[in-house]
């Protein structure tokens, strides 16, 4: 049972964040992208700190690792948010789903280059093959159209999943889920701080969204802020970067799945297809970690 916890933590780490895609559409009404992200943020600075304060054994930051944990946040949720909250404003839902999709398809590559986390040739042709489910479910023929600005923004969101995925994969090695989680919650606040106070501050405060716009927020901040980083910060701890990562092609799937069962949306066959597809390439990309489970994890180079 012990061997499938880090898998069943990633799988709802994904489910939680489909989730947040059908809560941000609600809360847009009512407030700007930056204005949804500080604000779960905040909440998840007061939930984090008490989590942390409650742990028997809490982890003592050692202060050389705080600029590693500055760099952490800034590539998420900081250069993420920014990236992906405003690139979509400019291309089609499905184009900026591909995009972000390549995520788990450029990661292995820089993660081999700069921390020597191993290659695997069904990791890569499992991954290859969720991004074509991916594509399959979200592209339609007629929603093509995009900006470059749109796409250089998605990209950039690209760069700071990667970037996050590999500094998370080190500072994982050395301190618990919490802590991190923590850290990087309250410097992502602190980054966002100045961008809602000068680009929303001033439309917020003037006109102040009613009570129940706030709920989807306490709930982006409980699940997708704080539940879904602990979750899958406490699976790249034990499964590795890369098989983590390609799980987040789940997120496409999920969002399919509660769409359906919410919003009574239908599900083509071209789009069951494609979740089998999907699903399919994500467990051909388990098949080493599969055969290791119960094996130490190998050595990665330290951040130290």
């Amino acid at each position: 049972m012990k061997k499938i916890i880090p898998y069943l933590a990633v799988i709802l780490a994904m489910f939680f964040w489909s989730l947040s895609f059908i809560a941000i559409k609600f809360v847009f009404r009512y407030m700007g992208p930056f204005t949804i992200t500080f604000l779960r943020l905040l909440i998840a600075c007061l939930i984090m700190p008490l989590l942390y304060y409650l742990l028997p054994q809490r982890d003592v930051i050692k202060r050389r690792h705080i600029p590693h944990f500055m760099l952490l946040a800034f590539f998420e949720p900081f250069i993420y948010f920014i990236g992906e909250s405003n690139g979509m404003l400019y291309v089609q839902a499905s184009l900026g789903a591909v995009i972000i999709s390549l995520i788990p398809l450029i990661t292995p590559i820089f993660a081999w280059f700069l921390i020597k986390e191993p290659l695997h040739k069904w990791g890569i042709a499992g991954t290859i093959i969720s991004f074509m489910g991916v594509v399959l479910i979200v592209m339609e023929v007629d929603e093509a159209a995009a900006t470059f600005k749109g796409v250089v923004l998605l990209f950039l969101a690209v760069f700071g999943a990667v970037g996050y995925g590999i500094k998370l994969r080190q500072i994982a090695m050395e301190y618990k889920p919490v802590t991190i989680v923590m850290m990087q919650t309250i410097l992502g606040m602190l980054y966002f701080l100045p961008l809602f106070l000068i680009i929303e501050g001033k439309t917020f405060f003037g006109d102040l969204p009613p009570l129940q716009a706030f709920y989807p927020v306490l709930g982006l901040a409980l699940f997708c802020t704080c539940g879904s980083f602990l979750l899958f910060t406490f699976a790249i701890k034990k499964i590795g970067l890369n098989n983590a990562n390609v799980f987040s092609n789940m997120i496409p799937v999920f969002t399919v799945i509660l769409a359906f069962i919410i919003l009574h949306e239908a599900v083509s066959l071209r789009k069951s297809a494609g979740i089998l597809i999907v699903v399919s390439g994500l467990f051909l990309s388990q098949i080493p970690s599969f055969r290791k489970r119960g094996v130490s994890l190998l050595k990665i180079k330290s951040f130290t």
